[in-house]
């Protein structure tokens, strides 16, 4: 995984990657986000994640993580032979 992830950044090294769980994580990086966004992400899922920095960590992660496009289009797959079956499409 690491490999892959300095293939994607242009690093040479991992130098200055620590792991976290399964993420490797680098120097930690700001974002801007609307207001009203993280403050329904902290109502929603304050409880699961503790802070909005883990929340918007773990999903990124999730993202990142191989196999999760293959996932979507096996998602997509078996919602669209689902439909078919009902005779939407």
């Amino acid at each position: 995984m690491i490999a892959k992830l300095l293939k994607r950044s242009g690093q040479k090294s991992a130098e200055g990657f620590k792991k976290r769980g399964e993420c490797v994580m680098a120097s930690t990086r700001s974002i801007t986000l609307p207001e009203e966004l993280c403050s329904a992400v902290e109502l929603k899922f304050g409880r699961r994640f503790g802070s909005l920095d883990e929340f918007v960590a773990n999903t990124l992660t999730h993202l990142l993580r191989d196999g999760a496009l293959a996932m979507d289009a096996r998602e997509q797959q078996i919602i669209e032979e689902r439909l078919k079956a009902l005779g939407y499409v």
